[in-house]
């Protein structure tokens, strides 16, 4: 891990020194600046009776998560403000986990674009459990915006519940392949010749 951010960071180049490949950490298209978790959770607010903390216990990338303590509420959630831009499209991902490993939830993901007035769900009924980690992704368009608004993880069951969330993603630029990285399951990829893709 380099201390400081850079333009080349990580290189590979050939024996008569040309460039093949480099990594640039001094730029992100990562639109959330609190991203990962790693020193707090400056930035995000809760939803309806939820409560949030920093830990250090679970995590995705890096060192550190978001814990999100749900009541029985169906609106218990985290929201992050965000400036977003009218007639853009965004991408948004979160990985989340539940903090018991038998227990299962249903949640939500979206944004508001009326000053935080309505939430506009991009993603619903998406199971997490306490196994593993869940990618949650989704995609949306924004009409007119106005005012203050936020991109939400809201939990939609009425069971009380404890997350841990971690590497939130929103970014303008989506990937034209709906499933790239293949995290989940092998949704979108077909096979020819036989081979079936796992």
């Amino acid at each position: 891990q380099n201390q400081a951010d850079s333009t080349t960071a990580f290189q590979v180049q050939n024996a008569g020194g040309e460039q093949l490949v480099n990594l640039d950490t001094s730029t992100t298209d990562n639109l959330i600046t609190n991203w990962n978790f790693e020193s707090g959770y400056t930035g995000w607010e809760v939803l309806a009776s939820a409560t949030r903390s920093q830990t250090t216990s679970q995590h995705y990338i890096g060192n550190g998560s978001l814990r999100a303590d749900l009541t029985t509420g169906t609106t218990d959630g985290v929201k992050y403000n965000y400036a977003l831009a009218s007639q853009t499209t965004y991408s948004l991902t979160f990985y989340v986990k539940a903090s018991i490993q038998t227990a299962s939830t249903t949640l939500s993901i979206g944004h508001t674009e009326d000053n935080g007035t309505t939430q506009q769900d991009c993603a619903t009924g998406q199971t997490v459990t306490g196994g593993g980690w869940t990618k949650v992704f989704c995609t949306f368009t924004t009409g007119n915006v106005t005012g203050t608004n936020y991109i939400y993880l809201i939990k939609t069951d009425a069971t009380s519940k404890s997350l841990y969330i971690d590497s939130v993603h929103l970014q303008t630029s989506t990937n034209m392949v709906p499933n790239p990285d293949v995290e989940v399951d092998t949704t979108g990829w077909l096979t020819f010749g036989g081979i079936s893709p796992t």
